[in-house]
């Protein structure tokens, strides 16, 4: 079974076409896929939508033409719409958020998070496991520890600080695309762009 005749090519379908599901999932990039594959054999009936093709297509991309607030370059040069979304593109640097950053900062307007670092850490670790990208540590000392070598000494009082990233180009739409297609309760629906959401009575 190849994964382009599983998955639905909702090309050439009527304007208010539909699909009948107990869960509509909208984009198949890193969180679309991940969600989707989390009711793969279970009896729940899923719709990933995704807006572009299994590759890259210029008709696709042109949907992203605009500008981005703060940002120097248009959003088409940072989003790529296609099965797998922008990790089609992605570097692959990979870093936890610090416990820090979740907390309010009375200098800044709307900060702070509901919860902490504590609640994330169980998911931060399932995506690591998800990625390949070994044990969930970013603590340079360590890091640097392993290796046999201290870390770099930082001057007292120096805005400099460690910092630790792992790297790994993962490819959500590549690495998980069979699976899904195999699954007998997804459907992958491809050049879906979402125009309604209709929920039964």
């Amino acid at each position: 079974m190849s994964v382009l005749s599983s998955f639905i090519d909702t090309r050439g379908a009527e304007a208010d076409a539909g699909t009948d599901c107990d869960l509509c999932i909208v984009g198949a990039g890193a969180a679309g896929i991940t969600l989707a594959r989390s009711f793969v054999g279970i009896g729940v009936r899923i719709a990933l939508m995704e807006a572009g093709w299994l590759n890259p297509r210029a008709i696709d991309q042109a949907l992203l033409d605009g500008d981005a607030v703060a940002a120097p370059d248009p959003l088409s040069e940072h989003r790529v719409r296609y099965f797998g979304g922008t990790t089609n593109h992605w570097g692959g640097a990979c870093a936890p958020l610090d416990p820090e950053d979740f907390e309010r900062k009375s200098y800044i307007a709307h900060t702070g998070w509901p919860y902490g670092f504590v609640t994330l850490r169980p998911f931060y670790e399932e995506a690591h496991a998800l990625m390949g990208l070994g044990p969930f540590e970013y603590d340079a000392a360590d890091a640097f520890g392993s290796f046999g070598e201290p870390a770099i000494e930082i001057p007292p009082g120096s805005a400099l600080q460690h910092r630790l990233m792992r790297y790994r180009r993962y490819r959500f739409g590549l690495a998980h695309a069979e699976e899904l297609a195999a699954a007998p309760n997804i459907d992958v629906n491809l050049c879906a762009d979402l125009m309604a959401l209709r929920l039964a009575e």
